[in-house]
């Protein structure tokens, strides 16, 4: 009796032991499929916010829409996977694609704007394979891949707007605005209208994805917007082959110029103006200067309001000196901000990746700069009197390690046609929704078996 007992217990141990292990096997199966759908997705999607063409193909996918066809990312996906030469995720290949599915309302920058809408698909699969088995019970030589356990991805996305510049200032992490520090707006009308020649107006807005603290209420003419999302596009600094050299033959410091700018591509190491409008601008000419170092702006640089110049600076060791915009001076064009366009990928480190000063880029003395400022990695040290037209995004307005402050006699013109500028990066992909499940299985029979209970049998996964 204690024997038949034992083995009924060693019986009894032994299913529920299997029992055990194929629920754990399907608990990893699980883990791993969910993770195999996700790791798909990430791959198709950062695939598409690398490609250089990207507004190119988002206009396509729109253009798609009508015949509801997805473009298939699955090779890209397969090659960015490659691990030891095999680029297939849970030993089967990846299966991705997007596409265009149409608008919605989404939150930006504080407002609600209508945004295309697209979708990736990222299938993954594990388990089997399956296999059809015939009515005499013999192994049918076709897989039935549709048996296969497979997990779904589905990741919503829209193009973050390019035109970025629709407050007089942003600062991705919280600041306060102190002092006699003001805002406000006008149109220029692209250049046609100078500030002070028309009715001031009230979108000299404060924005930031941290807090806000205005310590005058009524010195802002304009919203406070703070815990906002700005996410920032990637950037790049690859000046053209063919840039011309300055001050030339080869490349070094620009100081002046011996002739105006005509339209074109430049690069050099470092700007220090030596003079009054040493650097000379062409009318009606668009200009890119491509900056290896500091800038350094002590002198007038005043941009013609029918010319363009955007300065595109790389980030570099901060040992070489700071970005400086200092003195009675006037920079870039008031009348038209247009004009003048900085982007800088300056964070304010050294070579060994410390930070030698708490601010980054300095705006000081009694000046006023026409432009658009866009230095995202930036900390902006601002003092004196200043007088800014146009709009600027940092990092931080800070000049100690507390939190960000904008102080003095400090004056922030919102230039209302800005809202329609765009940066010259390719666009930056935001999701918006994500949502994992199971696919059903298909149900394929053998036409040969009379029996529907004995049509298809599936190997144990």
């Amino acid at each position: 009796m204690v024997l038949v007992a034992l083995m009924a217990l060693a019986v009894a141990l032994s299913d529920t032991t299997v029992g055990s292990l194929r629920q754990s096997h399907a608990r990893v199966t699980d883990t791993s499929l969910t993770l195999s759908a996700e790791s798909i997705a990430n791959l198709a999607f950062n695939h598409l916010q690398n490609l250089s063409n990207l507004s190119t193909e988002l206009n396509l996918a729109k253009n798609r829409a009508a015949t509801d066809d997805a473009a298939i990312l699955t090779d890209e996906v397969e090659t960015a996977a490659i691990v030891d030469g095999r680029s297939r995720l849970n030993g089967l290949e990846p299966r991705a694609t997007w596409k265009w599915i149409g608008t919605m309302t989404v939150p930006i920058m504080g407002t609600r704007e209508v945004q295309d809408m697209y979708v990736i698909t990222a299938t993954a699969a594990a388990g089997g394979p399956a296999r059809l088995y015939n009515a005499d019970g013999s192994q049918n030589p076709i897989e039935d891949v549709n048996r296969y356990r497979r997990r779904r991805v589905e990741a919503l996305f829209i193009k973050f707007p390019q035109s970025i510049y629709r407050q007089a200032m942003f600062a991705r992490k919280g600041y306060e605005f102190m002092g006699s520090a003001t805002t406000d707006s006008w149109d220029s009308k692209h250049g046609a209208s100078a500030y002070g020649t028309v009715a001031s107006g009230a979108n000299g807005d404060l924005a930031s994805e941290g807090s806000i603290v205005v310590q005058k209420e009524e010195n802002v003419k304009g919203d406070v917007n703070p815990n906002i999302s700005m996410p920032i596009p990637p950037l790049t600094y690859s000046p053209p082959a063919t840039a011309i050299k300055l001050p030339g033959p080869s490349k070094g410091t620009l100081t002046k110029t011996t002739a105006e700018l005509a339209s074109g591509s430049y690069v050099c190491t470092s700007i220090d103006i030596a003079v009054n409008n040493g650097i000379t601008i062409a009318a009606g000419a668009a200009v890119d200067i491509y900056v290896d170092g500091p800038i350094i702006l002590t002198k007038d640089w005043v941009i013609p309001v029918t010319s363009t110049v955007r300065i595109f600076q790389n980030d570099y060791d901060a040992d070489l000196g700071q970005t400086t915009i200092n003195g009675n001076i006037t920079i870039g064009c008031p009348q038209n901000p247009k004009s003048f366009q900085l982007y800088s990928l300056y964070d304010g480190m050294d070579a060994e990746g410390e930070d030698p000063v708490p601010w980054d880029i300095k705006m000081n003395g009694t000046a006023q700069l026409g432009g658009v400022l866009f230095c995202p990695y930036a900390s902006f040290k601002l003092n004196g009197t200043f007088d800014m037209f146009g709009s600027m995004i940092a990092d931080s307005f800070r000049e100690s390690t507390e939190m960000g402050k904008v102080n003095g006699n400090f004056k922030f013109h919102y230039d209302e046609s800005l809202s329609d500028l765009e940066l010259p990066f390719p666009p930056s992909l935001v999701v918006v929704g994500w949502r994992s499940y199971d696919l059903g299985f298909a149900e394929f029979t053998n036409p040969n078996e009379p029996n529907p209970a004995l049509r298809v049998r599936y190997d144990d996964p």
